[in-house]
Parts: C-alpha cells; sequence; structure tokens
C-alpha cells in the first residue's frame, strides 16, 4: 500500500479511530494487525517473512538472556537467519551471475521479486538482537509488543530503521491523543505528499525517459535529466520520511529524523551526518565500530570507511552501480579527513559558497552511477553529459525537445522548486512546520489552499509512482 494512494487515505482514519478507541492495553494489537494487512497489499505471501524474522529475532533474543553461556552461537544463528533471507531474496542472482562471469559461465538464479522494505526490517531486528548480546538491553518478553516494532507500518517500507526501546517507551506513554502533535503530523504529511507527488512524481517522467536509453540522447538532455534525478531522490525519500513520520505522530509516536537538509552540507562528511540519518548510524554502530572505527590507527580508519560505504552501497541494490556509488563516497570522505586533519577554522563567506559548490557537483556526478541501469551507461552519461555545449542555445534547445516538456509542465517546475527552496531556508532558521502551527487560522487557510492548488495544477501531468527506496 502506497502513502500516495486512495487506499493508504481509507486505511489510515479507520486505523488511527481504533487505535485511540481501544484501551491502552491493546493497542499493540491494532498496530501488529494494521502493519499486516498494510504489508498485504504489497503481496499476501510476503507477509510470512516478516512473521518468520519477528519470531526469530524474537526467541533469539530471548535465547541469548537466558542461555549466556552458548549466546554468541545464538547470535550467529539467528543473524544467519535474518540476514539469509535478506541474501536470498535481494542478492543471490547477482553474486551468482558475477561469479560464474569470471569463468566465463551462465550463473544459476532465483525467480524471486524482492519483498518490499526487507531490508530495513532485517536490519531494525539485526539490531535490536545484537544489543540484546550486547547487554545493551534486555529482550523484550511481549511477543505482541515486539510484532508491534517489527510491523509498525509508517516505517516498515522505507524506514526510518528505528531502534527498539524509544519505540516501545513512547507506546507504552502514550495515554490520549494530543490536538498539537497529531495536527504537526497532518503538516508534516502535507508537506511530504508535496515533495512526492507534485516534485519527485513529476521530474520522475523525465528522468526515467533520459535514463531508459542514455544513448539515444544529447548532453542537454542527460545533464537535465541528471539534475532533476538529484532533485527527485532528494524529494522522494524526504517526502517519504516525512509522512512517514507525520503519520506516526498521529499515534504519539515521534519517529527518529531521517534527513537534516543534506544538500546544505560543507563536505561529504558533512552530508552523511544529514542524509538517511538512522542507516548512517546503524552501519556506525554495527559495522563500522566493530571492525575497529578509528581506534587502530589511521590506515585501518581509512580502511573501515571505505569499507562501510561499499557495503552502504550493497544496501542500496544488488549491482556494481551501487557498489561503485559507495565506493566513491568512501574514498572521498577518506580524502576529505587527509586534506582537512588539524583545520578547524571555521568556513566563511566565498569560501563556503565553493564549498557547497563542491559538494553539489560531487553529488550530482555520484547520483549518476546511483541511477544509471549499468556501469557502462553511468560512463557515459559522464562522458556525454557537454557534449554540444560550445552552442549553448543549441545545446538547451535540443535538450527542451529531446525531454519533451510542454509548456505547461515547464511553467509549473519553477514554482514547485521555489517552493522547495523557500522551505529550505526558512527551516535553516525554524522549523516552518511550527511556524505554520504558530500562525493564524486565516493564514494558515489561504497556505493550504495554495498547496491544494499547486496539487491540483500538477495532476494532469504527473503519473503516481512508488517511492524509490521501496526497491532497495
Amino acid at each position: 500500500m502506497l502513502f500516495n494512494s486512495w487506499q493508504f487515505a481509507v486505511y489510515l482514519p479507520i486505523v488511527f479511530t481504533l487505535y485511540w478507541t481501544v484501551p491502552k492495553t491493546y493497542r499493540w494489537a491494532v498496530l501488529t494487525i494494521s502493519g499486516y494487512v498494510f504489508y498485504m497489499f504489497g503481496g499476501a505471501k510476503y507477509v510470512i517473512l516478516l512473521a518468520l524474522v519477528t519470531l526469530v529475532t524474537y526467541f533469539g533474543a530471548i535465547g541469548i538472556e537466558q542461555n549466556r553461556a552458548q549466546s554468541k552461537k545464538i547470535l550467529i544463528g539467528t543473524l544467519l537467519f535474518n540476514f539469509g533471507i535478506l541474501f536470498v531474496y535481494k542478492y543471490f542472482n547477482f553474486f551468482s551471475v558475477s561469479l560464474m562471469s569470471l569463468f566465463r559461465g551462465k550463473g544459476f538464479t532465483l525467480d524471486l521479486i524482492l519483498p518490499a522494505g526487507i531490508s530495513f526490517y532485517t536490519f531494525g531486528t539485526a539490531a535490536y538482537v545484537i544489543d540484546v548480546y550486547l547487554r545493551k538491553m534486555k529482550p523484550l518478553h511481549h511477543l505482541g509488543l515486539y510484532a508491534a516494532y517489527v510491523s509498525y507500518f509508517p516505517k516498515l517500507l522505507a524506514g526510518p530503521i528505528e531502534r527498539i526501546q524509544p519505540f516501545i517507551k513512547q507506546l507504552k506513554g502514550a495515554d490520549t491523543f494530543s490536538y498539537e502533535e497529531g495536527m504537526y503530523g497532518v503538516y508534516q504529511m502535507v508537506w511530504g505528499l508535496f515533495q512526492k507527488m507534485v516534485i519527485a512524481d513529476t521530474l520522475a517522467k523525465y528522468v526515467n525517459l533520459v535514463y531508459g536509453d542514455v544513448h539515444g540522447y544529447g548532453g542537454g538532455a542527460l545533464l537535465a535529466a541528471s539534475v532533476m534525478y538529484m532533485i527527485q531522490i532528494y524529494c522522494d525519500f524526504a517526502g517519504y520520511s516525512d509522512i512517514a513520520m507525520g503519520v506516526s505522530r498521529l499515534f504519539g509516536i515521534r519517529l527518529s529524523d531521517n534527513f537534516l537538509h543534506p544538500y546544505s552540507a560543507l563536505s561529504i562528511q558533512d552530508f552523511w551526518r544529514r542524509w538517511h540519518i538512522s542507516l548512517s548510524s546503524w552501519f556506525r554502530d554495527y559495522l563500522y565500530i566493530p571492525l575497529g572505527g578509528n581506534r587502530k590507527g589511521k590506515l585501518r580508519t581509512y580502511m573501515n570507511t571505505v569499507i562501510v560505504f561499499v557495503v552502504s552501497g550493497l544496501w542500496h541494490g544488488a549491482a556494481w552501480t551501487y557498489i561503485f556509488w559507495g565506493l566513491i563516497h568512501g574514498v572521498a570522505q577518506v580524502i576529505e579527513r587527509i586534506l582537512n586533519r588539524g583545520k578547524k577554522k571555521e568556513i566563511r563567506g566565498f569560501g563556503r559558497i565553493l564549498r557547497h559548490l563542491g559538494v553539489w557537483v560531487f553529488l550530482l556526478v555520484t547520483w549518476i552511477f546511483f541511477r544509471a541501469e549499468s556501469l557502462s551507461d553511468a560512463f557515459y552519461v559522464l562522458t556525454h553529459l557537454f557534449s554540444g555545449i560550445a552552442s549553448p542555445v543549441s545545446y538547451a534547445y535540443r535538450a527542451y525537445s529531446q525531454l519533451g516538456i510542454d509548456s505547461y509542465t515547464l511553467l509549473c517546475i519553477p514554482y514547485m522548486l521555489l517552493c522547495l527552496l523557500v522551505f529550505e531556508i526558512l527551516a535553516s532558521k525554524k522549523d516552518p512546520l511550527l511556524r505554520l502551527g504558530e500562525m493564524g487560522s486565516k493564514k494558515r487557510f489561504v497556505l493550504c489552499l495554495f498547496f491544494m492548488f499547486m496539487f491540483l495544477m500538477v495532476l494532469p501531468v504527473r503519473s503516481s509512482n512508488e517511492f524509490l527506496y521501496f526497491r532497495f
């Protein structure tokens, strides 16, 4: 079930009503059942996988606590099951084909469809079991509460990768519905839907057109589509996260922030402190630190950084493009650490602008690998981005013609991007959604009319797409 679907528009009020109607003791049941119903829309058979992961990690954590002598074996067995499912559905075909290609053979493949959200809920449950093993927390003995955590529908398909302790604490603590929290959640949902349906889905049409056949387009179209994708992926994933957090606030639960204005970063390290924060913190806690972090010398630190980002690339998808994307980011962070060693001077003025531009150019280039169908396509795009730019007018006109942007859409796009820019500028000083709550009713009404107009304006030119991170 998609957040941007009519089914969800019917589903959410029903779950909301049931949640605040039943006694507090049984709210976990509403969340668990609603989560499984929500997940069934993506394929009823995959509910079995969700249930298996829930049961194995639940009993695995209890087994670790009750049998400390065998706790390491239980941990390994639980993680092997957890990540084994992820490997079979997501990575088996890739490794089979890649390995056999080395020997000029044909790899054996499985006819499987990747279950939505599997990378997210397997990582969340793995973190729980590891924390129990490390004695950072005691296992949850209430299977219903644990099942509610795993299947919690706002975060189920594309995160954030929520840690269990703050979630359970909030679930147990929410006594009555808070109007202020609920209204903030509604504002956040509307903004998330705006980013997804108005901006991301509109740009997706042209990105998919060009990247579906990169050899058929000139440099101007390749550059335009690459810039569009840079905006699309941000609005798509940030939009999902905002909707998820907004929906969650309706149930009195605050999910962790996943974005902190990443395109305002001054370095690649800064970018990763702002982009997909829950995944970055997961890799820091459960891969980077266990590998030794920065405790075993500079060379080992650099190696650990690269390993983490290569694995991060692989997490995003079973393809060499993602691995190469992760490798570039890892190497870039190592280079930054070497160049910036010992420098703590604050960057201001023109130097700050140059740093922003440098980050944007780097991201534009690396997003090409993230989006391209193959490494050869990515390198083709990179080497042909500026083909024909010696004649700027012809370069731009050919791009306009090849993309097939009609005059109506051409007028819509600047307004969409202006809204995004204004929001980001306002957010650098104070949360715009908090400002909205402080406005008078008349100003809020006018703003709501504006957003309704923007939604209706793009309906004729866009198609509704699933969220990009569902495929990861």
